[in-house]
């Protein structure tokens, strides 16, 4: 609840574990958060606010103490480097070394030891995405726009006083110092605008990835079928552009905003007001032409680069087969590719010089033209202002270019990732709500019946399919059996299994787990207790520590128990010898940025990340085929001892292999 309003809010707790030398930084931005501190001190540590080098903490007396986040962090090093000082003077006493010396290599040793154990353990929250304006947007805003008024105000006083000083013939010394006081105060008014926008695009970035996070973990499986590696890197380039875009063009069209409103204040009591304003209107409305053109281009060269980037990506991975076929007469197309798109940039690159270049120098020259014309019949003060007026409409119409250019390249920006992650929130959100509704009856439903899995009915297609992939399909799993589906290549053993494990929605029928459906269980509670692990090519290994990999479905960061478990899994599955060959062991990072694995260690580690999760249920699909025959019997006996209830999806598997009793074709 709000204690402001009595409003319920929604909020989001997120496990974070920071290196213990960015813990001063961290305490500054992390804030609300609870820390949990290490012994000799176990327990929490909440943080209410921080900001400017302090933080403001909730201490065990219940009142709030403000500290420095420096010396907090000291002292929380302090805590959890005193057990490893022990081991450092014991690696020094063995070593003749200069005091001097003995000091540096003893914090070196020391940082070493404490990046390679945990770091600071932070659960930040955080309110939804979605609340961005109410939590502290506006304060920002209201902020920024306070320190654009007062600049401009600042601007337009020390233009006056000082052209007003020109223009009558001499300048006395009280009013240049009062111009030089005023031009002091000016830097610093302009670098709290600076400040108040650093500010406003933090909190607009935070608010912009939670948002394209939460988006795409929501993601349904199919959506991502035919996405190819370049695309979806075509999409994630796009992704950065909206979210650049986002940052940056806010607050320039709000500066630009005010200062374009200054400049019509000024122009309107100036000299030539009503010629002025005719012209500021005539370049803004030029301005918004010149954007659509830009826009225009700038959409199809953000086509033309999707097309280059799925190109590039498969050039790259089909590189050798292109040298030992010979596919050099490819380069041809590639190259007429290339020009086309520089073409493109060129073309974009004009429209944007004449936005953001030619149309303020064009306003600025007839804006000086309108006053050589009106000569000496307009008074020195006056003069000045307008003089004013044009400076300050030239800064506003270029700041304005510039904004309305990445305004263009970030609405095409979205056209491409909006649609790919459209509806990915709200999804999100219901999923958890089904979750928390559905434990507290998932005891009482699994007392109550004796069917793990039932389905009536059942059917599926695929997105844009014209004829259903499984259809009236009928199953019953009871807790503890195996069953083994088979049947030829395109049958729909594997929707079916998609079906089951929750990725995919079915089209018709009735599907329930424990006797619940899924909207009681909700996406993550059907998740947890039905896992599939999927083919080879369908699985991903991060680019993580090993342990990252085996345990992201149990949950991070782990315990020691998941840990020690983890060991014994690799070895039961036959992955012994690759800890040991491993520097790291569980800690040594994998994937496409560590260490390579084979096919057949990272089908292990696949199964074994599935083995942890502990879910009633455990579909394998084909997940075996990467094997050799004495490591897949090894496999299957770990799978018949861990699993209480196993699917197991096979093409051409011989009868028995689990024990299981075979179903047909799906």
């Amino acid at each position: 609840m709000d204690g402001r309003g009595g409003e319920l809010r929604e909020i989001e707790v997120e496990a974070v574990e920071v290196p213990w030398s960015e813990a001063g930084r961290a305490l500054r931005s992390l804030a609300p958060a609870v820390l949990q501190l290490e012994a000799p001190n176990a327990g929490h540590l909440v943080l209410l606010r921080g900001g400017g080098g302090r933080v403001v903490a909730l201490g065990p007396d219940g009142r709030r103490h403000g500290l420095r986040a420096a010396r907090l962090a000291a002292e929380l090093v302090r805590g959890v480097a005193a057990p490893l000082a022990a081991c450092v003077e014991g690696l020094l006493r063995e070593v003749v070394l200069t005091p001097r010396r003995r000091r540096r290599a003893r914090r070196v040793l020391l940082a070493s030891q404490l990046a390679a154990g945990p770091g600071l353990r932070v659960r930040v929250v955080t309110h939804r995405a979605g609340q961005l304006w109410r939590d502290a947007g506006l304060a920002r805003i209201a902020l920024l726009l306070a320190a654009v008024v007062a600049w401009q105000a600042l601007a337009l006083a020390s233009w006056a006083l000082f052209g007003r000083g020109v223009l009558d013939g001499g300048l006395e010394s009280g009013w240049l110092v009062a111009w030089g006081l005023l031009l002091a105060t000016l830097a610093v008014v302009q670098a709290w605008e600076l400040a108040a926008v650093a500010a406003a695009g933090q909190r607009v970035a935070r608010w912009l990835r939670q948002w394209l996070f939460a988006a795409l973990l929501a993601l349904e499986p199919d959506r991502l079928q035919g996405e190819g590696v370049g695309r979806l890197l075509g999409r994630l380039l796009a992704a950065e552009t909206l979210e650049r875009s986002l940052l940056t063009t806010g607050a320039a069209a709000l500066v630009a905003a005010a200062e374009l409103a200054g400049a019509v204040a000024a122009l309107a009591h100036g000299g030539c007001a009503a010629l002025h304003l005719a012209l500021l209107a005539l370049a803004v409305a030029s301005a918004l032409l010149l954007v659509l053109q830009h826009r225009r281009v700038q959409s199809a060269c953000v086509v033309a680069e999707l097309d280059l980037t799925g190109r590039m990506v498969e050039t790259v991975a089909g590189q050798r087969t292109r040298q030992v076929e010979g596919g050099q007469h490819l380069a041809a197309g590639e190259d007429a590719a290339l020009a086309g798109h520089h073409l493109l940039v060129r073309e974009a690159g004009r429209w944007e010089r004449w936005l953001r270049t030619a149309l303020p120098r064009l306003w600025l020259l007839a804006g000086l033209a309108a006053v050589a014309m009106a000569g000496g019949e307009v008074a020195p003060g006056r003069m000045a202002v307008s003089l004013g007026g044009l400076l300050l409409a030239r800064a506003g119409l270029g700041r304005l270019g510039w904004a309305l250019c990445e305004l263009s390249r970030g609405r095409v920006a979205a056209r491409e990732v909006l649609p790919f992650v459209s509806g990915g929130q709200g999804g999100g959100a219901a999923a958890a709500r089904g979750a928390a509704g559905g434990e507290a009856i998932l005891a009482a439903a699994r007392r109550g019946t004796a069917r793990l899995i039932e389905a009536r009915d059942l059917g599926c297609r695929v997105p844009g399919g014209l004829r259903p992939v499984v259809s009236a399909a009928n199953l019953e799993i009871r807790p503890g059996e195996r069953v083994r589906i088979d049947g030829p290549s395109g049958a729909g053993k594997s929707t079916l299994a998609g079906v089951l494990a929750g990725h995919r929605r079915p089209a018709s029928g009735l599907l329930l787990l424990w006797g619940l459906d899924g909207a009681t269980l909700g996406t993550a509670g059907w998740r947890r207790r039905v896992v599939a692990v999927p083919q080879l090519h369908e699985n991903h290994l991060f680019a993580d520590t090993l342990a990252f990999n085996l345990l992201l479905g149990r949950g991070w960061p782990p315990v020691a128990g998941d840990l020690a478990e983890a060991v014994a899994v690799c070895r039961e599955l036959g992955l012994g010898p690759l800890l040991e060959r491993l520097p790291a062991g569980l800690e040594q990072r994998i994937g496409e940025a560590g260490w390579q694995l084979s096919d057949g260690e990272a089908s292990r580690v696949c199964l074994g990340r599935g083995l942890l999760q502990g879910a009633d249920l455990l579909i394998l699909d084909e997940s075996l085929a990467a094997l050799d025959p004495e490591t897949r019997l090894r496999v299957i006996e770990v799978v018949r001892r861990r699993a209480g209830t196993v699917v197991l999806i096979a093409h051409g598997e011989p009868d028995g292999v689990l024990g299981v009793g075979a179903a047909g074709d799906s």
